[in-house]
């Protein structure tokens, strides 16, 4: 498949963020922001904006920062200027980003085509979570639905959980709407808002007959070969208004079995949810962002130690606060799986 066709800058906004994308595989970073792609918010409603802009090509050696390193990952080396930063994964790629109060550009150069889409998405996950965050609205590695009553749930499983087939089984019933298989958002009232973007499958993973018109296969480094499936293929009646909130209502910590033939759902302590919500929304461990921009002052930029983490940790307390907390014990069967939380949850809305 042929992605680098796209050169007309794509703009779209989410979340009072308006996002641009230039350079020829802005058509493929778009699929993965589809669901945003195809909603117009109110013009001049932008608080903040991104820009990156991607170039085909091989990287000039006079591109390269002549200065010393200010930081050594173990796939990049960061460069710390005064008004921008640079990050260099060897002789494949050079992003360079400079920031504003309330605006980020990066500019993205490589001739190795996977690699450019993988780290741009994946900047543009770190900056838009960086925005988001500063509105109080902040991302959680989870999986998140609002039923019919509009009663929010997040299901906290571990990367490679299976949160994306449990996302599949549970779209395909009455009145479940899908806020996010990976990366929903907590708003500092415990409230779950929306923030869809394309499910990721293992490659092979059997999908329904009209999701396979919108796919795309990719391959990371570090997860293998993907097949992502656009949030187009959902009806609208599966995804909620990018305005939509619903109260947190169930959160449900999940506990795998290597045997488990039946699912089943206990109720649980408020204190058992602390150290995943810790863990998936202070910390953001498994969010999608370029680990080398958030761990630039090393461990403490992990933990948080800023107005960020405190306003991740009001969301957090919101959350535990208005939630009944739930172990869940899943089977190997994720059909059975989305049927017994459906069926709990249409029961815990009766009593």
């Amino acid at each position: 498949m042929n992605t680098l066709v796209q050169t007309t800058p794509i703009r779209f906004d989410l979340h009072s963020i308006s996002v641009s994308l230039e350079g020829k595989i802005g058509k493929t970073l778009a699929f993965d922001f589809d669901y945003f792609t195809n909603r117009i918010e109110k013009k001049g409603n932008a608080k903040f904006h991104l820009k990156l802009q991607t170039e085909e090509r091989a990287i000039d050696p006079s591109e390269k920062p002549n200065a010393p390193a200010t930081k050594i990952f173990p796939e990049c080396i960061k460069f710390e200027f005064s008004q921008k930063e640079v990050f260099q994964y060897g002789d494949d790629l050079l992003l360079t980003v400079e920031r504003d109060i309330n605006s980020c550009t990066g500019t993205l150069v490589s001739q190795n085509t996977n690699l450019a889409i993988e780290i741009s998405y994946l900047f543009l996950q770190t900056e838009i979570g960086k925005f988001l965050d500063q509105m109080g609205l902040h991302r959680i590695h989870a999986l998140g639905i609002a039923n019919k009553n509009n009663h929010g749930a997040i299901f906290l499983l571990p990367s490679g959980g299976g949160k994306s087939s449990l996302a599949k089984h549970l779209v395909s019933q009455e009145g479940i709407r899908l806020f996010s298989d990976d990366c929903p958002i907590i708003d500092r009232l415990g409230r779950l808002r929306p923030f869809p973007l394309s499910l990721s499958f293992k490659k092979g993973t059997n999908l329904p007959n009209e999701w396979k018109e919108r796919t795309r296969e990719f391959s990371r480094r570090k997860h293998g070969d993907k097949i992502l499936v656009s949030t187009l293929s959902l009806s609208e009646e599966n995804l909620p208004r990018p305005t939509d909130k619903a109260p947190l209502k169930h959160i449900f910590i999940g506990i795998r079995h290597g045997t488990l033939n039946e699912p089943k759902i206990v109720r649980s302590k408020k204190s058992a949810a602390a150290l995943p919500l810790f863990r998936d929304l202070v910390v953001g461990l498994g969010l999608p962002q370029v680990v080398e921009l958030v761990l630039s002052n090393g461990a403490k930029s992990l933990i948080g130690l800023t107005k960020p983490a405190l306003s991740r940790s009001l969301s957090m307390s919101s959350a535990i606060a208005r939630a009944k907390v739930y172990e869940i014990h899943l089977s190997d069967n994720s059909e059975k799986n989305a049927n017994h939380i459906i069926q709990f949850m249409n029961k815990e809305n009766q009593d």
